[in-house]
């Protein structure tokens, strides 16, 4: 009797323990693939979200350019470098019965009439080459050729729109070839103004060539005095 009775307990209580023991199984089965049961697997999966790639390092800044200076022009200078030599006015014994001067017009202009057998092709005066242009040709020889010197300098000047309406007179220094080409031009005084100064070198260094040679026993520097607002006729 007693066994049997131990025999019916046992089968009562081991559905119940088959039971609760499935229970516990599937609990632990849950928990362990359930991600928000396990924290383990829940901080994997939040590390694997928040992975950031580093971007690409900016590339270098690029190097500052260098600035290129621009150059001065140059002022044409005589080649052979000469020194300038400064105009003396030697005074002059005027005779009691001396002729009447020429007129100042005539002489102002470089002609001299009464030498008009010493003249060249361009009825310039050979001998005085005064006036408005001082004692010839300076370093450069007699009055014909520094006269021829400066009407052709002087034209230059008032064919380039940025002397044409320049005032007064300017010294320069001019060095010529025997072919009557300029090789050196220097300007020796100043009108005041920079910005004219600076345009009348321009002009002297792109001289044209004179329209004949120069003259065997004349020097090649000329030193001349441009009145630039004087007009030939």
């Amino acid at each position: 009797m007693a066994d049997a009775l131990i025999q019916r307990r046992a089968d009562r209580i081991l559905p119940i323990v088959t039971g609760v023991g499935l229970l516990l199984i599937a609990a632990v089965a849950v928990y362990l693939l359930w991600p928000a049961a396990n924290p383990a697997a829940q901080r994997e999966r939040v590390i694997q979200e928040i992975t950031v790639l580093q971007p690409p390092p900016p590339p270098p800044p690029p190097e500052p350019e260098e600035k290129i200076m621009e150059e001065e022009p140059e002022i044409v200078e005589p080649t052979d470098d000469p020194k300038v030599q400064e105009d003396v006015d030697t005074p002059v014994e005027t005779p009691t019965d001396a002729p009447p001067s020429p007129n100042p017009s005539s002489e102002a202009a470089g002609l001299d009439r009464a030498a008009d057998a010493g003249s060249d092709s361009f009825r310039l005066a050979a001998g005085k080459g005064g006036g408005l242009f001082g004692r010839g040709g300076g370093g450069g020889g007699g009055g014909g050729w520094g006269a021829f010197v400066e009407t052709h300098v002087r034209r230059a000047l008032q064919r380039d729109p940025r002397t044409r309406s320049a005032n007064g007179f300017v010294r320069v220094a001019l060095t010529i070839d025997p072919n009557g080409r300029f090789v050196g031009a220097a300007l020796r005084s100043t009108t005041g103004d920079n910005k004219l100064d600076a345009a009348i070198r321009d002009v002297l260094s792109g001289l044209p060539p004179l329209g004949r040679g120069r003259p065997p026993k004349v020097e090649g520097l000329t030193n001349a005095t441009i009145n630039m607002k004087r007009t030939d006729g």
